[in-house]
Formats: C-alpha cells, structure tokens, sequence
C-alpha cells in the first residue's frame, strides 16, 4: 500500500494573464490505495478581477459557485453571492465610500457622513421593522480643550449596540490614553438619538468604567489602571521583548510579581518563564522549523507538574502528544496511558484521534461529571474516534470508541446539497436547512429539540434560550457587542421557584466584573495567562479572597492546569481534538465553578459554546455556527474550523487559522524582531551572514562598470548622477553582499535582483501587487497617471530618477490612509514589471547600507529607541520606492479599490 502522501502533488494553473485559475489537491485517506483529484476553480473576467470560485463540491460549470462577486467598473465590489453566507449588496458613493448596502435576510444600512467624509451615522433597518440608529460616531475639533489632550480630529465619543465609549486622551503617537465605558440601561438594541443629553438618557447613572494606559515610545503597553483602580505593569528589554509582569490591586499597598524572568530564543518563541507562585515552564523547540517539542513545568524542591512532549509528521501535523507526568494506570481491564495519537489523510484533515475520557461520557455539549482529585487519573478510559470528511471539507461522520461499551456512539451529519450548511441527523428523517439557518448561515438552533437563537442583523448571536415558557420568562442568554464585534457584556437569565436569578458579566479592558443577583459581586483581573478573584462581596467557602489562578497550556493554548498561589493545582482538564472536555478534576466544586477559560485559552459559555472574539464554535458539532464574517480569507468553507486540523492549528480570533508554530513572514520578522535577532533572521534564510564592515573595493573594476554582469551597481534604470535627496555614493557592493545577491537570483530568478546605485537590493521585476493611497480621484488617475513623489521625508529616495511611494500590502496603504482623515482612495498596481526597493527587505538582508541610506542608529546606546520611531510611518506602512517612469513604459495596470472607509476604521480601532 502506497504511503498516504505517495504521488499527492500540489498543482496550480495559470493562465496565460498570469492568473490563477485552477487549484489541484489529491487525497487519499490512511487506508486507501487510490488518490483522488480535488478541484478548486477560479474564475476572472476580462479586466483580470475574481468573479467566481468553486471548491471540489461544486466544480461543474453549472453548479452555483461558492462566491459570486461582481465588481463596479471602477473595480470596487458592488455584489456578492455566496452559498454559505448569503448575498451583499453594496453602494459606494462618488468618493468610492459605501454608502449604503444590504443582505439576504432583508437588512438595510445606510451611512451618515460629515464634511470631512467621516462616517458619523450607522443606520440600520431590518426586514419588516422601523429604522435604528445603532451607532453614533463624535468627533473633537481643534480647540483648546481638545488639544491639550491630543484629540484634535479624533474620535471622542462612540455610541454602539453595547453603550457609549468615550475617548478623552490620547498620546503623541496616536495611542488611546483613556478611555470611559458606560453600558446601557437595558438590553434593548439602541435607536440612538442625535441628541447627546437624549443618548445620556439611554446609559446607565454614573460615572462609567474608566481605564488609564501608558505607553512607550513604540507604542507598547507599560502601565494600566482598570475600572476598578487595580494596576498593572510590563517591563520589556531593549529588544521589546516581555520581561515581566507586575500586578497591584486597589486594596494592596504594594503589588506582587506574576511572571519573571522570561528568555527568548531567536525566533522570539519563550523557552523559560518563572512565575509568580515559583512555577518554572520551560520549553525546548526544534531550531529547523520552531515546533514545539518539549513543555515541562516544574516546582523548585516539589517535583514536576508537567511534561508534555510532543512529534511531528513532515509535514509538520501532531502525531503524538504524551503527558510524562502521568502514570500508566490500569482501568476496566486495560491499560490506560496519557498518551495521544493522531493520524491524517494527505491534505492533513484528522482522521483518527486516541486519548483518554472520563467514565460517563456521552453526545453532549455538557461538561463531564467533576472528579475529585485533580491528581488521580485513575478512572480514565481509553478512547478512539474517526472522521469522514466531503469533498469540501464538511465533516460528515464521527465514529467513537470507548474503553466501555455504553460509551460507544456515532454522531452523523448531512450537509445541504447547495451549500456547506450541516446539521446533525439521525440517518432517517433528513434535517430541514430552510430552518435551521437564516438567509445569512446563521445557525437557527444548537439542539433540533430546542435552543433556539437569534441574531443581530449584522449576524452576531444576541441570544440562546435554553428553557422555553409560553407563560412565563424563559431561561435565556444575552450577549452585547462594541463597534469592533467584540463582546462587551453577558448576561443569564434563568425562573426558579417563580424568581428570576441574573448572572451579568461586562468585559473591560484587563478586567471582568461578573455578579450574581444582589448576592455576589467578583472582579477578574486578567493579566496574560494568570486570572485574580478579587470579591467585593464576601468570597464563598472554600476558595480564598484575591486567589491566583495561574494556567498552563499546551500547545493549542488550552488550559490543561490552574495553579494557586502556591503551585498547588486547582483544576486538571483534557480535551478530545475538536474542542469538548474529555475529563476534568479539581480540589473541590467551589473553585471548579469559577473556572471559564479552557479550549484555546477561549471563554466557555453555559451553553458550550466558545467565544471566539468575532464568532462561535461549537465543539460537539467540529464547525462554527455561523459563517465567516472576514469572508472566504480562510477558504470557500466558510463553516469549517481549522481546515479539519485542531491538533495542529488553532484560530486566534474565528477568522483566519494558523499553524499553533507558525513563525513570523520575512516582512513580520523584518518588523518586530530586526533588531534583536539580525544575524539569526539572515541565516533562518539561508542567506550568509551580514557582518557590519566598511565598503570593500572590488578588484574587478570592469564588472562595476559593466551595465550587463549581475553583480552590477547598473542598468537601464541607473544614473550617473545620484537623485535629489540621495546620501552620497556609497561605492561598490561587497563580498558578502555579492554572496547575498547569488542566492537571491538563484532562489528567485524571475524577480531579476541586483543591486542599485545607492548599493541598496532592488528587484527589477518587482513582482505582484503594490498598493498606493492617493488623494486624486481614479477618473484623474485613469487620465493623468500618478504623479511621481516629492516627499521622502522619513526614507530618502531609494531608487534613482523619479519614484513613487507604494506599499507592499494593502493593509500598509491602509495604515498610511487611516492616519488622516482626508478621503483617500485605495488603488492596487501591477508590479509585474516594475523596478522597485522595499524598506523592510533591505533591513532584513541589507541592513549596514539602509542603515546608512537612512541615517538609521546602530549605537548599542540607542537600541532602545525602537526602529520605527527612527523610520516615521514608512516601515509600518511597508513602504516600497518603485521607478516612476516603468508605469508608463510597461504599461503597469491598476484598478481603483474605493475609499475602504470600513477598512480604515477598522486600522484607527486597532490602534485604539
């Protein structure tokens, strides 16, 4: 039998434009002799724009694509279809802003503007009731009282669905200083007024939460002082790297440590951390590839708590997790070891997974009965589960074995023949898709018996019920969100004995304010992976006044141990590989209770469902309930978490998944660990190490002079005389520079680099897409052209003649676009054929010369002042110099974005 990767290439077509038009996987499952061809199709109109793409469900031309889009003849996207989330409709103004836009349920939004074009109104309608205003939007003018808090043209004031946040200071640098939430009065989705005493009256009375921050001068994170008055600290080193954190609560007059001493390898991973209680994690990573390979946590003088070790396949999937602290037990006649395996078909979708459960267990959301001893693993049983997947993805079957046979069970899904919508079914009477989802994917129901939820009209879960009463309140949960999608507050609500109990929670910056009745009120400070119960009521028995829980996690960042103040465990929990709790324990049922963090570092909510931050997953059903709200950036599976690999993928946000190792791109590494880790970035690439020298004269003179030979300072493009604004020459590339050079050409030769005039690396085929925001309309641009650049304040010209300044990435043109507030349009350029230098490049092969180029400081003494500040905006906005004079020579095209108001918010939020 063939190995399950034997003869499964990857294959991509092109066309002749250079496009992507078909994508070929094979998969063959473990057992299986025969591969089979997965098609997935992308399909371009004749400007070269994506109008359709298909995954191998649907690969026949006449089946309805996954996603349909249709775009405006400026090339911004007016219309999309997709099976799984349903149809959008958008209407951008003149300016290229939307304007209005709507969906297949039937919503309708519209947005306000003031004269600046910034967005001050959301609007919005939903099928069959009246309009509401839901979001309102204030900003501060220049005067006086602004401008002693730096908030001249900023937001200062944001009404949501969740309350009012107010924003009343912020730094040099653009970072927010203070901010003040203040919650609704009631649950009721918000019609916000215009009138600012008439939204007072919406909030409840005084004064609000109010949370302080100080920052450094790159931008990070220093001090905090939460609603609450608790404080928190961070001190990073020189390279910007966490060095310790430091907690104080209101009623202590002196704070205590939380982490110490963390060291770093290379890659930026932390292979030691020592924490509060005296607990020392150590973690060993494979120096090739930065996986994982050893976790072990250890209490000086009282033994080790935990060591996990962990292998790989090639392809850098986990096979196999142990738990070498964990004694081999023997249970219901067979032998029970903390041991995990894991087997994948050839496009690393999981296929069998061994482990180890509690006794009892069974289909459900609910968590297993708590055992008693966080130490004893005595009664765990062996288990084995199988997957089956479709051609799209979509989980189908689940087959579980169990050391004891009632525990045995199969859970089946059928999938709509239209769409990636699945639904659990008894393998009789088929499920009905019309009703359990709405027109956007939303999942209608976590249980066909009941459950039922509902959903904002911007598809965000608003509430679970999960007892319902014709004559009375039903039991229910309710959630409320901030204008970025985050949730903001929590709320149960359940009837016993005719009286209705209330559990709330509201989350603020680095603390939880959580209440029960009249009866309870905690404050969770959360700082990293430590949580702090502090009671402003009396605490219960059984669990002490401002108790420590400290977590250690795996690989996944699940919480598999809490630990006290002392390093003594609280709790102890193992998972099965998609989510669900396979068996817990812990001291005693107090402080189980208040336990909430567990898969993924993630909250789970009463009614087993994890919030992600942008949406929720369900474990017992593998998926997500409602589709992607980023779109297809994850793949045309808009349901599937993980792509079917929870072992060895995890999802930070319910976007996009990444590898649980996944090291930074050569641009991140460029960005964040430059300065620390130079001489190891350049040989993570292969790439001969760049020992800071003078200029060395090469012998060869006539290969300096020679515009043809490939280590030439010359070409086409080249000057005699240096442009404006050039520092002087810099003289002839070096040695090493040259070696440099050789293994670029020969890892990329289609990108013809070399090196410039100013001995700065240049591509001569630039290569891909490069984004520009520009002030002048795209009719302007379509006639005139971009103008060349004037200004080259923060990074001297980098390429000789004429240039213009590009991003890399859309998201740095939209970084350079969101820091005013001036109605800039978006364009994205082919740079097939264009000659260009890009900052972050040079700084990470080429460093000695950009530093010289760009009078950077290289002095050990000011290695605390970060490389940003000393590059202004253009390394945030990964700023690249591309010749001017080749978008006309070559015949660069472009096409218009629009003004991405949506987009630029969501860059000044991020900031904030």
């Amino acid at each position: 039998m063939p190995g399950v990767h034997s003869h499964t290439p990857q294959l991509a077509v092109i066309d002749n434009r250079g496009l992507p038009v078909r994508d070929v996987a094979y998969w063959r499952a473990p057992d299986a002799i025969i591969s089979e061809a997965r098609v997935t199709v992308q399909q371009h109109d004749t400007p070269g724009r994506l109008v359709a793409q298909r995954d191998p469900r649907f690969f026949a031309p006449t089946s309805r694509p996954n996603l349909a889009t249709v775009y405006s003849l400026s090339g911004v996207v007016l219309f999309t279809d997709s099976i799984d989330a349903g149809w959008r409709l958008g209407l951008p103004g003149e300016d290229g802003q939307t304007q209005e836009h709507w969906d297949g349920r039937g919503s309708h939004w519209k947005n306000d503007y003031d004269e600046q074009r910034r967005r001050t109104a959301i609007h919005e309608r939903a099928r069959d009731a009246d309009r509401q205003t839901i979001e309102r939007l204030t900003y501060a003018d220049n005067t006086g009282q602004f401008a002693a808090r730096n908030q001249c043209g900023w937001l200062i004031r944001h009404d949501d669905t969740a309350g009012t946040l107010h924003l009343q200071e912020y730094g040099l640098r653009g970072t927010l200083l203070i901010q003040t939430r203040h919650f609704l009065d009631s649950l009721q989705r918000p019609d916000w007024p215009s009138s600012l005493d008439a939204r007072n009256d919406l909030l409840e009375p005084g004064e609000g939460f109010q949370t302080v921050s100080r920052h450094g001068p790159s931008g990070e994170l220093h001090h905090q002082i939460d609603a609450r008055g608790h404080r928190q600290s961070w001190q990073f080193d020189k390279a910007g790297q966490l060095q310790r954190l430091h907690l104080q609560l209101k009623s202590q007059p002196t704070g205590q440590t939380i982490l110490h001493s963390l060291c770093y390898n290379a890659a930026g991973q932390i292979e030691s951390q020592t924490a509060g209680n005296g607990a020392i994690t150590s973690s060993q990573f494979d120096p090739t590839n930065s996986r994982l390979q050893r976790r072990v946590t250890d209490r000086i003088g009282r033994g080790r708590l935990q060591e996990l070790s962990y292998q790989y396949d090639p392809g850098g999937n986990v096979v196999r997790v142990q738990d070498h602290t964990q004694p081999t037990r023997h249970f219901a006649n067979q032998r029970v070891e903390a041991i995990s395996l894991y087997t994948y078909d050839s496009l690393s979708q999981l296929t069998s997974a061994t482990g180890r459960e509690a006794m009892g267990q069974s289909i459900r959301p609910e968590l297993p009965d708590l055992a008693p001893n966080p130490g004893d693993s005595s009664r765990l049983l062996n288990y084995t589960e199988h997957y089956e997947y479709d051609r799209g993805g979509n989980l189908i079957l689940l087959r579980h074995e169990s050391g004891h046979p009632g525990q045995a069970h199969r859970r089946a899904f059928m999938v709509a023949e239209d769409s990636n919508r699945a639904l659990p079914w008894d393998e009789q009477q088929p499920p009905d898709f019309a009703c359990g989802f709405d027109a956007n994917g939303n999942l209608q129901g976590l249980h066909p018996q009941g459950q039922h939820m509902l959903w904002t009209g911007q598809s965000q879960l608003q509430q679970i019920t999960h007892v319902s009463r014709q004559d009375d309140e039903s039991d229910a949960e309710y959630y409320r969100y901030d204008h970025q999608r985050l949730r903001v507050r929590k709320q149960h609500r359940s009837l016993a004995n005719r009286v209705t109990h209330v559990r709330d929670v509201r989350y603020l910056p680095g603390l939880e304010i959580r209440t029960r009745d009249d009866s309870e009120h905690l404050e969770v400070i959360t700082a990293g992976q430590v949580r702090c119960l502090h009671w402003v009521t009396p605490p219960p028995d059984d669990i002490r006044q401002d108790q420590l829980r400290y977590s250690l996690d795996d690989h996944l960042g699940s919480s598999t141990l809490e630990l006290d103040e002392q390093a003594d465990i609280i709790s102890h929990e193992g998972y099965y590989p998609y989510g669900g709790t396979a068996w817990w324990a812990a001291r005693n049922e107090v402080e189980a209770s208040y336990k909430t963090i567990r898969y993924s570092g993630k909250e789970r909510d009463a009614s087993g469902l994890y919030d992600y931050g942008l949406r929720y997953y369900a474990p017992w059903l593998c998926r997500w309930i409602c589709s992607d709200p980023a779109g297809a950036v994850d793949g045309l599976n808009l349901y599937g978490f993980c792509e079917n690999n929870p072992i060895s993928r995890i999802d930070p946000d319910g976007q996009m998944w990444q590898e649980h190792s996944e090291r930074a791109s050569l641009l991140d590494d460029a960005l964040e660990q430059f300065l620390n880790n130079e001489q190891s970035l350049i040989a993570s690439y292969g790439l001969p190490t760049i020992a800071p020298q003078q200029p060395q004269q090469d012998d060869d003179e006539e290969s300096r002079s020679d515009p043809g030979s490939p280590g030439s300072s010359y070409s086409h493009h080249s000057s005699s005389e240096l442009s404006p604004g050039s520092p002087a020459s810099p003289g002839s590339p070096t040695a090493i520079q040259n070696d440099t050079l050789s293994v670029l050409q020969a890892s990329a030769p289609q990108l013809l680099y070399r090196w410039n005039n100013k001995n700065l690396l240049i591509r001569d085929n630039f290569g891909g897409k490069v984004y520009r925001a520009d002030r002048r309309t795209p009719q302007e641009i379509a006639r005139l052209g971009f103008n060349p650049s004037t200004e080259f304040t923060a990074i001297p010209k980098m390429v000789s003649g004429d240039a213009l300044i590009v991003a890399a990435s859309l998201e740095g043109a939209l970084f350079y676009a969101a820091q005013s507030f001036h109605p800039y349009y978006l364009y994205e350029i082919d740079a097939t054929n264009l000659s260009g230098v890009s900052l972050a490049e040079n700084l990470a092969l080429n460093s000695q010369k950009m530093y010289e180029h760009a009078g950077i400081s290289i002095n050990p003494d000011f290695l605390d002042i970060s490389l940003v500040d000393q590059t202004g905006q253009a390394l945030w906005m990964d700023e690249v110099h591309v010749h001017h004079d080749d978008l006309a020579s070559v015949g660069s095209s472009f096409r218009s974005l629009g003004q991405m108001e949506d987009e630029k918010d969501r860059i000044r939020n991020l900031r904030i």
